[in-house]
């Protein structure tokens, strides 16, 4: 069981080799013959990069990218309490992304030249974890390991944005839990809310720069080398 799962609700935060099997299970959803811009992997990709949720990954538009000033400017959800706009710094991972998209308007994540988003739904997600599944069973014939073993536990797409969330507070993130919690889009309360007005786009960025580091090393390093993520204790 995952540190954070709990019994049945897929409150999970994934494995470092979870991670990776999915980070490279995104590489086939897209089909043989799909171009650069892979609609699907790169959808799955940037919710593991950015910590944003779903509905922000598949509603993102081009116009919400500014490539000058590498700042991406996501609006207010739908029914959100707060009608305030969320920026986040755009890194070179997610800039790639971006710049793979073959249509210059629109979503950003289509099949249809950017007319209609792409949809993550039940049937993606099935997809994705037949192909994590081979994965991690490839990794344990890897090691000698026999693969029928190997199992899945039941995960969300959520979860992959409290995986993000949680590989933060491993790291060393300028202003702290301040800075990682308004990354994922929650706005603090009290003082901070009515007198900071800091937008923390450079402490965002460092921070951002630091799980992209991260994941780079999860998704490229044979498992017994990766680091469990984990919680930093505060004092």
């Amino acid at each position: 069981m995952r540190g954070l799962e709990a019994a049945g609700q897929g409150t999970g935060v994934l494995t470092p080799a979870e991670l990776r099997a999915v980070w490279r299970a995104a590489e086939y959803l897209d089909g043989a013959k799909a171009n650069a811009y892979r609609p699907k992997r790169n959808a799955c990709r940037l919710l593991i990069l950015s910590g944003q949720r779903k509905s922000q990954i598949c509603l993102a538009r081009l116009e919400h990218f500014d490539l000058r000033q590498n700042l991406w400017t996501l609006p207010p959800e739908e029914g959100a309490k707060s009608e305030d706009f969320h920026l986040l710094p755009i890194t070179p991972e997610i800039a790639a992304i971006v710049k793979a998209c073959p249509h210059a308007e629109g979503y950003l994540f289509s099949t249809t030249m950017g007319a209609k988003p792409l949809h993550i739904g039940a049937k993606l997600k099935r997809q994705i974890d037949a192909l994590a599944l081979e994965e991690l069973r490839k990794e344990a014939a890897e090691r000698g390991e026999d693969p029928a073993r190997v199992r899945l536990e039941p995960w969300t797409n959520h979860d992959l944005r409290r995986t993000f969330r949680t590989g933060l507070s491993a790291l060393a993130v300028p202003e702290g839990d301040l800075v990682r919690e308004l990354i994922i889009g929650h706005r603090q309360p009290g003082v901070h809310s009515v007198y900071d007005v800091h937008s923390y786009l450079d402490e965002k960025r460092i921070a951002l720069e630091l799980w992209a580091a991260r994941v780079r090393d999860i998704v490229s390093e044979p498992q017994q080398n990766v680091v469990p993520l984990k919680a930093k204790v505060s004092a």
